[in-house]
């Protein structure tokens, strides 16, 4: 029977040992209401002493970081990718020794980066065979094996800072009695209504969010690779996402609908073909 060993790291936040058994709201971590986030990591390694290296360093290099962290482990490919595939775990990062069952590991990764792209991956083998094809799956960082604790390190690490990059394309929000982060590349428009904000995302998706207009254009200012511009008091719209407009909707891509105001339409015309002329 393979064994599904857990174990907790508590850095930041020590009643994560509660709440990070719920269910993850999205692809990424989830964040509590207190505004904990908890970086969930995976190991898939048959071999003990490998597994003490990686988890040593993982806790030291995540206490020095200030992140909290929740860790599991898998015995080889199959044990992972049955939990996996039942949606009970969603990892950020995941470090996996393919030196037992290279061909599985392989596909494991590979499934993981097609539903999770920004799931950050670094393989563990006693040779370069695989190097090109780690690193066409997307794959971070490839180690070589027997490694050291440097290299594990700076690993790590760069698998955090792509993270964080990542993090960069998103937007902090509260819905509900959680925190989430929403991709800008998802967010079509956020609408006002009733001193609550709706999200209109792609695939016709809203989260209504605790947040007033002028925070969410705050924390887009600056940090967004996309133009949201306002067509009307209380609405923002992603340009990149605009379909059509006239003097009084504005057609989104997907479909949507959204109402332009007399006040704003030159302005917003002038904005909108300001971006099309670049």
């Amino acid at each position: 029977m393979h064994r599904i060993l857990r174990w907790w790291i508590e850095i930041v936040c020590p009643w994560e040992r509660q709440t990070a058994n719920g269910q993850r709201n999205g692809n990424r971590s989830f964040l509590e209401e207190e505004g904990c986030l908890v970086i969930y990591v995976g190991i898939v390694n048959h071999e003990e002493e490998l597994s003490l290296l990686l988890r040593r360093v993982l806790a030291e290099t995540m206490s020095r970081l200030g992140k909290s962290m929740g860790c599991f482990s898998y015995e080889n490919s199959y044990t992972f990718l049955n939990e996996w595939r039942r949606g009970q775990r969603h990892f950020d990062i995941l470090l996996m020794n393919v030196s037992l069952l290279e061909e599985g590991t392989l596909e494991a990764a590979r499934q993981v980066k097609e539903a999770f792209p920004d799931t950050e991956i670094v393989l563990l083998a006693k040779n370069d065979n695989l190097a090109l094809q780690a690193f066409q799956l997307g794959v971070r960082h490839y180690l070589l094996l027997p490694t050291t604790e440097a290299a594990v390190k700076e690993a790590v690490l760069r698998c955090v800072f792509g993270m964080e990059g990542n993090w960069q394309r998103k937007i902090l929000v509260k819905s509900g009695t959680t925190w989430q982060l929403v991709p800008l590349a998802e967010l079509e428009a956020v609408v006002s209504d009733d001193h609550h904000q709706i999200l209109c995302l792609t695939g016709g998706r809203e989260l209504e969010v605790r947040l007033k207009m002028s925070e969410i254009q705050e924390g887009l200012a600056g940090r967004s690779p996309f133009h949201f511009l306002s067509p009307g008091r209380g609405t923002l719209v992603n340009a990149e996402m605009v379909d059509s407009f006239d003097a009084s909707e504005v057609h989104m891509k997907s479909g949507r609908i959204l109402s332009v105001s007399k006040r704003r339409y030159g302005e917003f015309k002038k904005e909108m073909e300001s971006l099309m002329a670049d």
